[in-house]
């Protein structure tokens, strides 16, 4: 079991009650990651879903023709990995350490159990979720503009011609 007070560190549980926060306690499983490894792949599943004790990943994305692109960076306190929480499917980055990382994972059958037996609790775990995924499609928004802006600009030898 994981001790309490290291969920009470996490900036994405503030707020929760220790009984909440106990019973998380139960369901995690501290997880190490090398610098340069990978939490998980775009396009395969993930059991868990995450939070950052330590460290930093980055997240990125594929982009045809462009291969990965990084959209944004996760560190210390924030949630890594929501689709688990939803229900089984395809995770829609990828996550790469950057600084060896000390994560908490959740398994995400557990997590979807717990919401749906504690609302309370699901409800404010998700609107946090929520909160996050406006953020990330945010991030992915303002790449893919770089993205397609670039493309759009004439070649070096187009403008010099």
């Amino acid at each position: 079991m994981v001790p309490l007070g290291t969920l009470k560190h996490i900036q994405f549980l503030q707020d929760f009650s220790d009984d909440h926060l106990q019973h998380l306690a139960s369901l995690a499983e501290i997880k190490e990651f090398p610098a340069g490894g990978e939490v998980f792949r775009e396009g395969q599943s993930s059991p868990s879903v995450f939070l950052v004790v330590q460290g930093k990943i980055t997240l990125e994305i594929n982009v045809p023709t462009r291969g990965a692109m990084q959209f944004q960076t996760v560190g210390s306190g924030e949630l890594l990995g929501w689709t688990p929480v939803l229900g089984p499917g395809p995770m829609t980055a990828t996550a790469r350490v950057q600084t060896p990382s000390t994560l908490l994972a959740l398994n995400g059958a557990q997590m979807q159990a717990f919401c749906a037996h504690d609302l309370s609790f699901g409800f404010a775990f998700m609107q946090r979720i929520a909160q996050v995924l406006s953020s990330r499609l945010s991030a992915t928004r303002l790449l893919l503009m770089d993205v397609y802006r670039e493309d759009e600009l004439p070649s070096r030898r187009d403008r010099i011609a």
